[in-house]
């Protein structure tokens, strides 16, 4: 168990008082947060310190090494269209559809590219070219436009100073910050550390123009994607401008919030900062904030309009076909799908939601079904520990003769085992290698990890935190439905990338960590109440004799370390992992972090905020 823990390493986020100004209105501020942002914690075994690898002397990846396109390089935007209607032929409304949407992907072509040469030859600012790249990648349109945003990254990264920025251009600076990271180029974290004194005295500084509510969004936005080494100014930048935003949206000038709807913007930064960000969700928001906007933003808006549209009815299709597949199981007739395939595809839809993709939805889905039905069948009341030990026997030897005696897992079994192997056959045939025995251990381990759960339920045992982590970052899930969505994506992916992302690998072990934390703050006190009393929180209350508030802090700490480091992680891959690979990747611990932010919303039936981004998301049309 020791290997487990040695891969751990876990930044303490520290604050600086002198950079947030208290107020009173402080406990006004919960409709937001519920728990303190930064707090310190020890935790036995599990080392406190920043990753070594996060000394960082690279400058930037040559432009040939990033990849950001989320369909094949070799598919225009043109092609991506055509792509489009022949999903959706023989509609006069689609062929009206058609010829817009290509009229707006060419002015918006035309538009980047005068952008892009306007950088190229030094006669303008990148914040005008900055600011379209941030919109159409807010609005999800950014597969059209591959080749122009690249262009526009790389000459802003060639204007960039390391001191400065884009020297007396806050807004810019703070723009080009967060897209150059997310591109794949290293900028120091000191360029926020020097804006800092840009704001005035902290004790006295207020939000009260456009341009510092810009900038005070920009800035939040940017200690999201910090590293463990940058700790210190990242919590310092989120104090700051999440303190200062709160204040605005509760206190602040109405009338300046109400242009360009920026009270929209602010309440959806800081209800859904980037942990918990489902992308698909924000192109929404952003369409109703900017709507109706003017000159290539009205077309930016317009074509992101017919886009999520279009997407809609794709995902209706898929999800009508996902419903029939789950009747034609023997086990959905056995127990309910808890949450349901609405749900399951709503997590996958709203990060993976391109067109091509739709073999990574399906997949998702079916390995949520099974993955919660098993789960479910495990705990129900009265199920003899012994059937639960067979069912785990019969999957490690993959043969579902094993529970010809058990009726209730048997229902299940057979029709589990056989559509990983269908999933695992097509994903060898897109991979180009056998892929099965990946498939096949991540869904071992779950089921073993399951096994040892329902164990300790048996005994009434509450294990160590080290034996409970060991058996329950399996058991979370994240690996088997990661390796067996992902790899249903057309691009091949290499034997490096699955070394960086894949079973193992860093990356994967602080996404299982992350997942299973958030799940175990979300859920304990409700499976507790159901006999299920061993979780990451219990464990450390009886390790660390302290009370339940101090443990979901220390816990809460440790989540906000992992996803620091799952920025190193990404940012890292991003030259041998194809965009859509890094998306999905991260989609699953984004996930996690959206469905347990308010307990458990995907099992709860009376989560009206959940139900209702749901519903607009597959089912209301955008005017």
């Amino acid at each position: 168990m020791s290997t487990l823990f040695s891969s751990v390493s876990l930044a303490v986020l520290s604050s600086n008082p002198s950079f947030l100004k208290p107020s009173s209105s402080t406990t006004k501020l919960q409709l937001f947060f519920s728990h303190q942002d930064h707090l310190s914690f020890s935790f036995p075994r599990m080392v406190v310190s920043p990753s070594a690898s996060t000394n960082l002397t690279v400058r930037t990846p040559p432009p040939s090494a990033i990849v950001s396109s989320s369909v094949p390089a070799s598919m225009s935007a043109a092609g991506i269209v055509l792509f489009w209607f022949k999903i959706y032929p023989g509609n006069n409304e689609r062929h009206a559809d058609e010829g817009k949407m290509k009229q707006l992907i060419s002015a918006i072509t035309g538009h980047l590219a005068s952008l892009g040469d306007g950088l190229e030859d030094l006669s303008s600012s990148p914040r005008d070219a900055l600011t379209m790249v941030d919109v159409i990648e807010r609005l999800g349109i950014q597969r059209y436009f591959q080749e122009q945003i690249h262009k526009i990254i790389h000459l802003s990264y060639l204007r960039w100073h390391e001191q400065l920025g884009f020297h007396d251009d806050a807004d810019a600076t703070l723009m080009g910050f967060r897209l150059l990271r997310l591109f794949g180029y290293y900028v120091t974290a000191g360029i926020l550390d020097t804006l800092k004194g840009q704001f005035g005295d902290p004790s006295t500084f207020k939000v009260d123009t456009l341009a510092k509510v810009s900038s005070m969004i920009h800035l939040f936005k940017c200690s999201q994607v910090g590293f463990p080494s940058e700790s210190t100014i990242m919590a310092q930048v989120k104090e700051f401008a999440s303190f200062q935003l709160r204040q605005v949206f509760l206190e602040g000038d109405q009338s300046l919030l109400k242009a360009n709807n920026l009270d929209m913007e602010i309440k959806f930064a800081l209800e859904y900062p980037r942990r918990y960000l489902l992308p698909r969700l924000e192109s929404r928001i952003v369409i109703n904030q900017l709507w109706p906007g003017s000159g290539c933003l009205n077309k930016c808006l317009q074509l992101a309009k017919i886009d999520l549209g279009m997407l809609q009815k794709l995902h209706q299709q898929e999800i009508a076909s996902l419903e029939q597949w789950w009747k034609e199981q023997e086990c959905s007739k056995t127990i309910p799908f808890r949450g349901g395939i609405l749900k399951s595809h709503f997590l996958a839809s709203t990060s993976i939601y391109e067109p091509e993709y739709s073999a990574y939805r399906a997949a998702f889905t079916k390995c949520s079904a099974f993955i919660v039905t098993i789960d479910d069948l495990m705990d129900l009341p009265g199920v003899d520990h012994l059937d639960i030990l067979k069912f785990n026997e019969a999957v490690q030897r993959w043969d579902p003769s094993g529970c010809d005696d058990v009726p209730k897992f048997k229902a299940i079994l057979s029709s589990f085992l056989a559509t990983v192997e269908d999933m695992g056959a097509e994903a060898s045939r897109t991979q180009g290698r056998d892929v099965l025995p990946y498939y096949k251990r991540a869904w071992q381990e779950l089921i073993e990890g399951y096994t040892e759960n329902a164990q300790w339920r048996s005994e009434s045992r509450i294990p160590s935190m080290e034996e409970y982590l060991k058996a329950s970052l399996p058991s979370i899930s994240s690996t088997a439905i990661a390796l067996s969505s992902l790899l249903m994506l057309p691009e091949p992916i290499s034997d490096e990338a699955l070394r960086l992302t894949g079973p193992g690998s860093r990356f994967m072990h602080l996404t299982n960590l992350v997942c299973r934390l958030t799940n175990d703050l979300g859920t304990f006190e409700f499976e507790a109440r159901n006999g299920e009393i061993a979780s990451a929180v219990s464990c450390y209350m009886k390790e660390q004799g302290c009370r339940q508030e101090e443990a979901m802090d220390a816990l809460e700490g440790i989540i906000r370390s992992c996803w620091c480091e799952l920025e190193w992680e990404l940012f890292r891959s991003i030259r041998v992992l194809p965009e859509c690979y890094r998306r999905g990747m991260i989609s699953i611990t984004r996930n996690s972090a959206f469905v347990y932010k308010r307990g458990d919303s995907y099992s709860l039936a009376d989560d009206k905020e959940y139900a209702m981004l749901l519903r607009d998301y597959f089912f209301k049309p955008i005017h």
